[in-house]
């Protein structure tokens, strides 16, 4: 899996099929997500890849309501690398990227830098300044772009959506069967996991 940390170093895989998400934890939501993608990757002949951040968006939207991560960047990069994938582009989540407007983000970042053709994204996908971009608005971008957008209905278990934050409220509580059964594997701590707001 090459991994790229700028979008113009990723112009030279062509034409991509795309997921596009913070896969804080690549629990067993994010897994059913990359694996579609992979095996239309397969079936199309172009390179799977994803897009995520260098650090949960509320880092820089509004600090003191940040999560703490369930994962860090190196672990993330070897969990999705054994889904995979061909490619990773994180984005360093920074003010500038933070003010793109939605049509912006899609033309630079899935557009000219990884010529998307597929992208997919969990239900309830926002993007773009101040969130601004929803997955009604990334299809109306695919039509004007030429790239299909597949929408990933959520993972859900026990009656309730599988979340990052789900799994943070697990760990929480000590309960480390419910965050296995969430993760897909046994939670390795690699930090401390503390109160949130419940966001991711």
């Amino acid at each position: 899996m090459k991994i790229y940390t700028g979008s113009d170093q990723a112009r030279e895989l062509g034409p991509t099929v795309v997921a596009i998400g913070t896969f804080d934890g690549v629990h067993i939501g994010h897994q059913a997500l990359l694996r579609r993608t992979v095996e239309t990757a397969r079936a199309c002949g172009m390179p799977a890849a994803a897009v995520t951040f260098d650090r949960h968006p509320m880092e820089v939207v509004d600090p003191r309501r940040a999560p703490t991560l369930l994962t860090l960047v190196e672990d993330k990069q070897e969990l999705l690398r054994a889904l995979g994938l061909d490619a990773l582009l994180i984005l360093s989540f920074d003010e500038r990227l933070r003010s793109l407007a939605p049509g912006r983000f899609v033309e630079a970042v899935l557009v000219q830098s990884l010529g998307a053709r597929h992208v997919f994204v969990g239900e309830g996908f926002r993007f773009g300044r101040g969130g601004t971009g929803d997955t009604q608005s990334l299809e109306v971008c695919g039509r004007d772009w030429g790239f299909e957008v597949h929408v990933e209905s959520l993972v859900v278990m026990a009656g309730e959506p599988v979340s990052s934050s789900r799994i943070r409220t697990a760990i929480l509580a000590g309960d480390v069967e419910a965050a296995a059964a969430l993760l897909g594997r046994n939670y390795t701590l690699r930090g401390t996991v503390e109160h949130g707001e419940g966001i991711g």
